[in-house]
């Protein structure tokens, strides 16, 4: 058991697209517990409730292929905050891809990048879900 699975924190990775690129993801207990994690990385932690952290590099940690880290604390796991999150990650993924998003010239037709950042973000909503019924953690 790891030091955060003993400290009531879930913590798994989804990926965009693919088995390579990911965030990883943590749930933690409670509000306070979150904040205190990203206090250092946010100018605004005190009015989080969700967030995603691009990575920090550290030795002990490696990084390769690793976007960033999706917070979210147990208190607030609504669709709409999973969703929302999930975008803001989703975006990063795109960027990072070098996907263009608003490049069709005819604004009724799809263009494909864009077809890409919206199955990430089902795609990222959807393994947030799957975890967090999987961890009787969503009921829905």
């Amino acid at each position: 058991m790891s030091k955060r699975e003993q400290h009531g924190i879930l913590t798994f990775r989804v990926y965009p697209e693919g088995r390579r690129w990911h965030y990883d993801v943590y749930v933690w207990p409670t509000v306070a517990s979150m904040r205190e994690y990203v206090r250092p990385h946010a100018a605004d932690w005190r009015s989080v409730i969700a967030c995603v952290l691009w990575p920090v590099n550290s030795s002990d940690r490696p990084r390769r292929y690793c976007l960033g880290e999706v917070h979210f604390s147990r208190r607030h796991l609504g669709p709409d905050t999973i969703s929302h999150e999930a975008t803001h990650a989703a975006l990063q993924w795109a960027r990072k891809m070098g996907l263009v998003i608003d490049s069709a010239a005819d604004a009724t037709e799809t263009d494909p990048d864009e077809e890409r950042l919206c199955e990430a973000i089902g795609t990222i909503t959807h393994q947030i879900q799957a975890v967090l019924q999987e961890h009787k953690i969503l009921t829905q």
